[in-house]
């Protein structure tokens, strides 16, 4: 999470360090009427960080193809719209995230059943309610840096949002482990037997 502000703050200075010298070798005028060379260069970079804000918003997601980190980040950048949304993916990747595709293959009683429902539904509503948080930080820092902003503002929305997101993932893998913990060390065996921690978001 440090690693991903420090990549973003580091974007953020770069870009201030290209749009100062640059635009201010520009003659007078290039802005048309009313518009002065500064606020031309104002523009400019606020332009240019949000684009590259708007780059940086799925980083994260690169990790190894079909591994459990790389499809929990797809969940994180699916739910807070950073990727578009794909009900039926998400809720396939949720039932079997929580083993309620395979209940005949695993021999999975009523009453675990119902726990690992309950442990689904309350996964589900955290899931909703942080990425809800986490959109509207974002539309914060849209706004910010649409305005006279400042890097300890903006230091603290990307914070914000940095924090919001690895909670929501700590969370679900808390989830996912509660769910692992349901099932009998029979069943454990059987899970051995057909899966792997990287085929658990997988369709």
């Amino acid at each position: 999470m440090k690693k991903q502000f420090f990549l973003s703050l580091s974007g953020l200075i770069l870009l201030s360090l290209l749009a100062g010298p640059g635009l201010a070798d520009e003659g007078p005028g290039h802005g048309g009427p009313g518009m002065d060379h500064s606020s031309m260069n104002m523009k400019s970079m606020k332009m240019k960080m949000q684009k590259t804000m708007h780059g940086m918003q799925c980083s994260s997601c690169r990790h190894q193809p079909g591994s459990l980190a790389a499809r929990l980040d797809m969940m994180t950048c699916m739910l807070t719209g950073r990727m578009p949304m794909q009900p039926e993916k998400m809720r396939a990747m949720m039932r079997r995230v929580f083993y309620l595709d395979r209940i005949e293959e695993l021999g999975l009683q009523s009453d675990q059943v119902a726990r690992l429902k309950q442990i689904q539904a309350d996964c589900r509503r955290d899931n909703l309610r942080t990425a809800a948080e986490v959109k509207i930080a974002r539309f914060d820092l849209d706004d910010l840096l649409d305005g006279d902003w400042s890097l300890d503002a903006a230091e603290q929305l990307v914070r914000k949002i940095a924090k919001l997101e690895g909670d929501l993932k700590v969370r679900h893998l808390r989830a996912v482990k509660d769910a692992f913990a349901v099932l009998s060390p029979e069943q454990v065996k059987k899970l051995a037997s057909t899966d792997s921690p990287e085929g658990l978001f997988d369709n």
